[in-house]
């Protein structure tokens, strides 16, 4: 992209919100705007609150993706728009179709692929067409390649990110739990994230009845139904704490207070065995607390043995022994915890953008 490229993150997005795919698209577009300059970024969404530091420009009336199109080639017509990036598909693909068609505007694709969809007319003609693909992991880049004969030089993988100055807060435990009025007193389990059966909360929290009774399982997040449906469900255990959903500024504190963080992931769904990059997960390891996951391939593309402990998924069992041997281990708390901070210094947003903007420059 030269110093004339103009970049347009179209999405169909409002903003604030709870959604991860949301503070995704948010941290993106910060890092857009610092690398590109913000005369040469605009992030388009329905109802985006202005954000400092990016040119916002949210589209009013029907956010049907065949309209949503039609509105966003408008504008890259008259913003003299020379890239779009976008990671929702059928908006993506009425884009191209119509600009095939009636607009014939000189502008290069870039489609974020977070999974693998159905071999349909629309869905082909997307990947057909389009000039660049940020495949969110590995197994997606190789099943886009297997699947639909894509090029592999097409198709760069780039990971979800951290901010590190927003998670590696120079803050002790103690002085964490104080912040927050949790408990001094116990060891803390903590897990932050939506409560959806893939995310394995539940396996998370059927685990509390195999430890002792000097250790705490906090959840942190959620939307209200689940939130409401999850306490319930969960009253029978005393040492499950369900806090709900809080504000993405807070979530350092909660990470900060825990002696280890759970990323309790379970395969009964394709995104969770395979299309999946946590931004959690760095979260996680940017925070410097130990790590308990799920032994899937989506998550060993970035954790492994010598950053967190893998155990068997949907095993509450198992869960519960991985977290009574990693307490009684300091050693190994402090190896894993130090070895995922030095990992994810990799996986920055300032990273991850600039390894994009380079790869669609080659």
């Amino acid at each position: 992209m030269n110093k004339n490229a103009k970049l347009l993150y179209a999405t169909s997005i409002t903003y604030p919100s709870i959604l991860a795919n949301r503070i995704q698209t948010l941290e993106m577009s910060k890092e857009f705007s610092k690398q590109l300059g913000f005369d040469n970024f605009i992030l388009g969404g329905r109802d985006i609150i202005e954000q400092e530091k990016i040119n916002v420009k949210n589209i009013r009336g029907s956010m049907k993706s065949y309209f949503l199109a039609l509105k966003y080639l408008f504008l890259v017509k008259n913003k003299k728009i020379t890239h779009i990036f976008c990671r929702e598909e059928k908006l993506l693909f009425f884009m191209l179709l119509y600009n095939k068609l009636f607009f014939h505007l000189p502008i290069k694709f870039i489609y974020e692929a977070h999974w693998v969809l159905k071999n349909t007319f629309w869905y082909l003609f997307l990947l057909r067409k389009i000039d660049f693909i940020m495949a969110i992991n590995n197994i997606v880049k190789e099943k886009l390649v297997d699947k639909f004969i894509i090029s592999k030089n097409k198709i760069l993988v780039a990971s979800n990110g951290v901010n590190l100055k927003k998670f590696d807060l120079d803050l002790f435990k103690e002085d964490a739990r104080e912040r927050l009025n949790l408990p001094l007193d116990k060891k803390i389990i903590l897990y932050t994230g939506h409560l959806y059966d893939w995310k394995g909360a539940q396996v998370l929290a059927d685990s509390s009845q195999f430890l002792k009774k000097n250790i705490i399982i906090i959840f942190v997040g959620g939307r209200e139904r689940d939130i409401i449906s999850f306490r319930e469900n969960n009253r029978k255990y005393s040492n499950v704490l369900i806090l709900g959903s809080v504000l993405h500024q807070e979530i350092p504190f909660y990470l900060k207070s825990a002696d280890i963080l759970l990323l309790p992931n379970i395969p009964i769904s394709q995104e969770s065995i395979n299309y999946t990059s946590p931004i959690k997960m760095f979260e996680y390891m940017a925070s410097k607390r130990p790590i308990i996951a799920s032994d899937l391939p989506s998550i060993r593309e970035i954790l492994n043995e010598n950053n967190s402990i893998l155990v068997e998924p949907d095993s509450p069992q198992r869960l519960a022994q991985g977290i009574s041997e990693l307490l009684g281990n300091e050693e190994l708390m402090k190896k894993i915890l130090k070895n995922a901070y030095v990992d994810v210094q990799n996986y920055t947003w300032e990273r991850r953008v600039k390894k994009i903007i380079n790869f669609i420059n080659k």
